[in-house]
């Protein structure tokens, strides 16, 4: 299903437990209100177009199918409202974008299928059960030099184990911030090459919202944000992108601003 570009608003409950299977929004839709793809349980593909700046609370939830597998959130939303994945059982790869500075309660409750997570740098409040039941997230990569505000249960009954990555010189800060002291595996990524990656020749850097490398003459350096797409170096947002030189393994890169 395909909604033309005259929509501007997605109503309240617009495709509440519809079993369309895919659905594209137009380029003028700037609202989807509350719970508007709640229970479409054979939902497995929908496109946020970028003029999106409003997603209600409870949008996407109690797809306890897990028909829905991937959702690409826009730029400009700052919120990740009450519920709105609560119950995407299925859901493996989300973006949270850049501009988000709140997550609201439950927001990503029992996402079971989620393996990894980056958090902006300009999060600031994370709030109750949020990641509850988040059990498979391995990696977690937290942009934002100082803890973001969390609570109680936000973690509850995720991998203490797990690989919790934050700005050079912030692991202090989160191993003594309430609730997330509990992760123990926090590391500081200072820029260098990560993920085991064995260090070369091939020296990467940030300077001025540009990624740097120096060592590559005559190969081909490509750079990636965190969804996978190509994009030019030049005026980088605060994330972490990935840096393929070459037919060398990809290293990944965190530009802070």
């Amino acid at each position: 299903m395909t909604i033309d570009d005259a929509a501007a608003t997605i109503g309240n409950g617009a495709f509440y437990y519809s079993n369309m299977k895919k659905i594209e929004l137009g380029s003028r839709v700037t609202r989807i209100e509350n719970g508007a793809f709640c229970t479409c349980n054979n939902l497995d593909s929908i496109i946020v177009p970028n003029s999106v700046q409003y997603i209600g609370r409870m949008v996407f939830c109690y797809n306890y199918s897990g028909s829905i597998k991937k959702i690409c959130l826009p730029e400009g939303i700052d919120t990740i409202r009450y519920q709105t994945f609560f119950g995407c059982t299925g859901l493996e790869e989300v973006n949270i974008p850049s501009s988000v500075v709140y997550i609201d309660t439950a927001a990503f409750h029992e996402c079971w299928e989620l393996t990894k997570l980056t958090l902006p740098a300009g999060l600031t409040h994370i709030g109750e059960a949020a990641f509850f039941q988040c059990r498979n997230i391995d990696t977690l990569v937290s942009l934002a030099p100082e803890p973001p505000v969390a609570f109680a249960n936000t973690f509850t009954q995720m991998n203490s184990n797990l690989t919790l990555i934050v700005p050079c010189h912030s692991d202090s800060l989160y191993a003594a911030a309430p609730y997330w002291s509990q992760f123990h595996n926090i590391q500081a990524d200072c820029g260098a090459g990560i993920d085991g990656i064995e260090e070369d020749a091939i020296n990467i850097y940030t300077l001025g919202g540009r990624i740097i490398v120096e060592g590559a003459e005559g190969e081909a350096v490509r750079i990636f944000d965190i969804t996978g797409h190509s994009i030019r170096n030049e005026a980088l947002h605060t994330g972490v992108y990935i840096v393929k030189v070459g037919d060398r393994p990809a290293r990944k890169v965190v530009v802070m601003k």
